[in-house]
């Protein structure tokens, strides 16, 4: 190799360290740079997924409560009205009303696991997510159909087997594989069941609303509140004749209930829908995690 004028081969060795040392260090940036970005991705993920699986648990709760409440208006049907409330059609809402508590219990669990999963991706509580993935896989193997009408959810049992194993690794991108495969497997099952669920809540607002209207009939409502719109800016008070409230009376209370009814099935069908998004949404973040792709690029599904 041919040297210029003053320079000798220490210094070209030197030049060449200095240069292999300046693209060693250039990698060794860009490798933290792209590790810190996955674990602050993966964070967001989990933390997303947690508000997300938490609202799910609450929705089922909520459908819980629901199932309840159907049940009771059909005891008052048969109390009031004399309408039959067979055992079998008890017991039907009665192993409703428990696979929804079972659902509530997995989607709390599941945001237990990913705000435990967040952590563990700043490498501060390995054995919370290990505890969380373990607890989760015992919950989505114990989720049955919700009727008798429907499948047995083997997405959930599925899902659980990789959950398990993640319970064992602990692993970084085995767990957003293990997360995503079990809000993929929820997800199915979710947009599945949702015609049944958003039923359930038109059973059980058209079965009240036939009731009011019953009782409205019947003079066992105060219609005061009927007229309040029209007094309320004056600070009046209704005072209605004793004896029975007037057709015209009932008539309006009539059309408040549907009125309500209709906005109360509108708003479930909504907050189902919304319920939804949340999961697919949840579903591409991870899936962004799993694949290495950096947020706002398409994930390969």
């Amino acid at each position: 190799m041919r040297i210029g004028p003053g320079v000798t081969q220490g210094h070209l060795r030197m030049s060449v360290a200095r240069s292999m040392i300046l693209a060693l260090a250039a990698l060794t940036c860009m490798v933290l740079l792209s590790s810190c970005k996955t674990v602050s991705q993966a964070t967001a993920a989990a933390k997303q997924l947690a508000g997300t699986a938490s609202e799910l648990s609450s929705y089922y709760s909520e459908m819980s409560t629901e199932v309840d409440e159907t049940i009771a208006l059909n005891e008052v049907q048969q109390a009031v009205f004399d309408v039959p409330f067979p055992d079998n059609d008890r017991a039907v809402l009665i192993d409703i009303r428990s696979e929804l508590g079972k659902r509530a219990t997995m989607a709390r669990s599941l945001s237990k696991l990913a705000s435990a999963y967040a952590n563990l991706a700043g490498s501060t509580a390995p054995s919370d997510a290990s505890t969380a993935a373990s607890k989760l896989g015992n919950e989505l193997q114990a989720v049955g159909a919700i009727s008798k009408t429907s499948s047995v959810p083997t997405e959930l049992s599925d899902a659980a087997k990789i959950v398990l194993e993640f319970a064992q690794t602990r692993e970084l991108k085995t767990g957003a594989k293990a997360i995503r495969q079990t809000v993929i497997a929820v997800r199915q099952v979710y947009d599945r069941e949702k015609p049944e669920c958003e039923s359930l809540c038109k059973t059980r607002i058209t079965l009240a609303a036939s009731l009011a209207k019953k009782l409205v009939d019947k003079d066992q409502v105060d219609l005061n509140s009927v007229l309040a719109p029209a007094l309320k800016p004056f600070d009046f008070s209704p005072m209605l004749r004793p004896g029975g409230s007037p057709r015209e009376y009932k008539d309006l209370a009539k059309i408040e209930i549907d009125e309500l009814a209709s906005e109360q099935a509108a708003a479930s069908v909504q907050s189902a829908e919304s319920i939804s998004n949340l999961l697919h949404a949840a579903d591409q973040n991870l899936a962004l995690v799993v694949s290495g792709k950096p947020s706002g690029k398409a994930a390969a599904q």
